[in-house]
This record gives C-alpha cells, structure tokens and sequence, in this order.
C-alpha cells in the first residue's frame, strides 16, 4: 500500500473503543452451580476497576491487514481455512502476536511500548521470546483487557448480569456452534452483525475467544482492586466462546486458558485502554 491509501484505510478502519466508568462487581459464576463450567469460575470475587476502554468489537482482518502491510509481514499466513474476510474477526493469532499489534497501535499514536519482549519472536521458526514485560504505568496506551475488565464488560456493569453477554438467549447476541454453519461451513462472521450488550459490545459471548492480558490463575478470596492476575504461568486467559464451541462456553463467567504461543482459528483477540 502506498502511503496514502495506508492511512485512508487506517482511519476507516481504527478500532473504535467505548469508554468505561468502571466501579464494582462480582467476577466468577454467581448462578447455581449447575450453571457453571467449571470449580475455576468460583469462588466469587469482589472486584473494583478503574475507568478504562474496551474495543466495540473484536480485531478485524481489515485492521489485521493493515498491520501486517506495515510490518511486511504475509497476512496469508493467518487466513482461516474459509478464507480471509476483511469484517471477521482475525484469527490464528497467539498471544504475542496480539501484543505486538498493540506495540504498533502505540507506536503509530506515539505511544510509548506497553509489552517489551526479551529475546526474538518467529513463530514460523518456533522461536519465542524467553519473557515478555508488560509495562502498566503508560496512560492512553493501547493493550489487552485484564480478564476483570473482559467480564465486566461481558456483564454489562452487574452482578447480576444475563447468562450471556446481552442476552439469555446465545442465538441473539453470538455466533457458536449451534448457528455459525453457513453453506454447509461452520466459521467465523463479521463483527458487530448479532445484538450489542447494554454497554455496546459486540461479540462479547461467541465468534472468537479473546485473549487477556492474565496467566491462569485460581480466584483469590479477597476484595481486589484492578487485578492482573499471577505474576507469571505456563497458560494465558482465553473469554467469550467461539463459532466452534457449545453454548456453555459462551456464558460470561466461562474461563479458558491456551499456551501463548499456539495459533487458533477460533482465537482473536479485541484492545483496551487506560
């Protein structure tokens, strides 16, 4: 792309992120316990967040593109088996791969570096960096949301929020197993094309699984405020269900973990923001 059509495509195609109040809620599944996936979903936690910003909708393959065209890097790579489709959300993307998207948001913002790699990435020669630092202290910088801020994003604010993110019904507000079947192929679908949440969100349960910021980590028992998760972890937090799982994966309190260095083609990923 020559530079201009560069940055026409960048503004059409800049994610767009809502901006949040924070305050308190219950993280973890505060149903009965037949409702709930999994003995990690509780106990509840207490949890206050601070203001922040979460994308409307899950990375694109339009935005995925355009980084890829800036860092000479062959988007092809990521293409699903249906296909590269501009308005889906991008997939076969690891974990390091989305916070390297995030160092390059800031860097075209003039942002300083949130994640800081220590040793060389290729995934196509299976090298990975021996540590990544992230750095929290960096105000307006884009990055992944915290697997709090997911949650509370996914439950609209409430402790008491719906079995979804936006619904109790999964067939309005989410692409998964039981619908995303179209001419005898089951996959992604473009964003934002099912019922927005109270908050504005798009996706939150369904279409992909979303990577977070957080190691894998049990609940602690205590009132937390803005938590990150452990210091460190063998698996990263995956939320949200995806186009290729039941609907029990879906719910708001459902907690998936997967090596940060594996590629998924139901794994993408959206961007927060101090």
């Amino acid at each position: 792309l020559s530079p201009a059509a560069f940055d026409l495509w960048e503004r059409r195609y800049h994610p767009y992120l809502i901006s949040l109040k924070g305050g308190t809620f219950t993280l973890g599944c505060n149903r009965p316990e037949w409702y709930c996936g999994g003995t990690d979903e509780y106990p509840v936690d207490t949890v206050t967040l601070s203001p922040y910003r979460l994308a409307e909708t899950e990375t694109t393959f339009w935005q995925w593109a355009l980084y890829c065209a800036a860092t000479d890097q062959d988007v092809n790579q990521f293409a699903p088996s249906w296909g590269l489709k501009g308005d889906h959300p991008a997939v076969n993307v690891n974990w390091y791969d989305a916070a390297l998207y995030a160092n390059w948001r800031n860097a075209r913002a003039g942002r300083d570096t949130v994640y800081i790699f220590f040793g060389r990435y290729s995934y196509k020669e299976e090298v990975f960096p021996d540590a990544v630092e992230i750095v929290d202290t960096i105000r307006g910088a884009y990055r992944l949301p915290t697997e709090a801020e997911w949650e509370f994003a996914a439950r609209e604010g409430k402790n008491e929020s719906t079995l979804y993110s936006g619904s109790d019904t999964l067939d309005l507000v989410g692409w998964y197993r039981g619908n995303s079947e179209e001419l005898g192929i089951q996959s992604t679908h473009p964003v934002a094309t099912k019922r927005k949440n109270a908050l504005g969100f798009y996706d939150l349960s369904g279409n992909v699984r979303e990577w977070c910021r957080d190691w894998t980590g049990a609940y602690p028992k205590e009132k937390e405020v803005n938590p990150v998760g452990p210091p460190d972890g063998d698996f990263r937090v995956l939320r949200g269900g995806s186009w290729d799982y039941h609907d029990i994966f879906c719910r708001v309190s459902d907690r998936f973990y997967f090596d940060p260095r594996v590629r998924g083609n139901y794994v993408g990923f959206r961007l927060a923001q101090d």
